[in-house]
């Protein structure tokens, strides 16, 4: 064959260079995107010529987790349109299958048409729970290329299991970026203490931004649920390699105090990186060796064991 190369930028002009393009038949083992046609989909996964239920999502699932985004001959984006198509037919557990396996499948490359495909999913009234929070799970991946603002359509759904899965997705699967992050800090001010207590574990990544650490070390002072105080412990954790240790000593004095045990573990695992970057660390870590809990002297312990001179 020969391929024609075109620009796909608008107000690119098109080149008119031809090139070789040779085609490469499937392994036998029917792997390998790189060699791999749609006939090797069907020959490694039969159930996708079907609609029985279960075959299927078993397909789906093994699909997504033999695909790679680092290794070419893993690499299946040749069955992006054959998952798409999945995502709107079947039963419900069919097309949530499908979704997790086509946004895992597309990853970085999302454009905006696939922005477009979920936008309408989440429109969809009385759309299926499982469907709708892989679709979350899939507007977070694509958070780059508009996947934020899906999500922050969300952000304020009066259901708590639907905004703490908002959170759940920009923290795993939301890449870096400020429209992120904004709608993190949002969500740290959520009524719920598991919308908040997920969000500030998203802001972990943040933790060279002043502003950033700023929040939690309020949220330090504010806060009153104990699960809330570790992610925030945790997530600024960080900060004492950027220098930010001016903002966190009030974090460490505040919360090595604090009556939950949780919180207290949580700061004492935190003393190898802020001993020597922040004036008085070594007395709070001093402290915690002697806290009334033995798993609090045992982490602070283990953290001063690790110290350098």
């Amino acid at each position: 064959y020969q391929g024609k190369v075109v620009a796909d930028i608008p107000g690119i002009k098109d080149p008119n260079k031809i090139a070789e393009l040779k085609v490469l038949e499937p392994g036998e083992d029917g792997e390998g995107a790189a060699t791999m046609s749609l006939e090797g989909l069907y020959a490694r996964w039969p159930a996708l010529r079907g609609t029985a239920e279960r075959p299927l999502v078993d397909a789906l699932r093994d699909m997504r987790w033999s695909h790679s985004d680092y290794d070419a001959e893993k690499d299946l984006i040749i069955a992006e349109p054959l998952v798409a198509r999945l995502m709107r037919e079947g039963s419900a557990e069919v097309q949530a299958a499908a979704l997790e396996t086509w946004s895992a499948i597309i990853g970085d490359r999302a454009r905006k048409e696939n922005i477009k495909t979920l936008g309408d999913i989440l429109k969809q009234p009385n759309v299926d729970e499982d469907v709708l929070y892989e679709a979350l799970d899939a507007a977070g991946r694509f958070a780059a290329v508009g996947g934020v603002a899906l999500l922050s359509d969300f952000a304020k759904h009066p259901t708590e299991r639907i905004r703490e899965r908002v959170a759940s997705a920009l923290t795993y699967s939301g890449g870096e970026g400020k429209d992120k992050r904004a709608l993190l800090l949002t969500l740290t001010a959520d009524e719920s203490h598991r919308v908040r207590a997920q969000a500030v574990r998203g802001l972990g990544e943040y933790a060279e931004d002043r502003d950033t650490l700023k929040r939690l070390a309020a949220l330090a002072q504010s806060e009153t649920h104990p699960d809330v105080l570790v992610a925030v412990m945790s997530s600024s954790r960080s900060g004492f390699y950027y220098d930010h240790g001016d903002l966190l000593f009030n974090t460490l004095t505040t919360l090595s105090k604090h009556s939950y045990v949780d919180v207290r573990r949580e700061v004492a695992n935190s003393m190898s990186a802020a001993v020597g970057r922040v004036k008085g660390a070594d007395q709070i870590a001093l402290a915690l060796m002697e806290d009334a809990e033995s798993e609090v002297r045992s982490t602070a312990a283990y953290e001063v064991q690790n110290m350098n001179e």
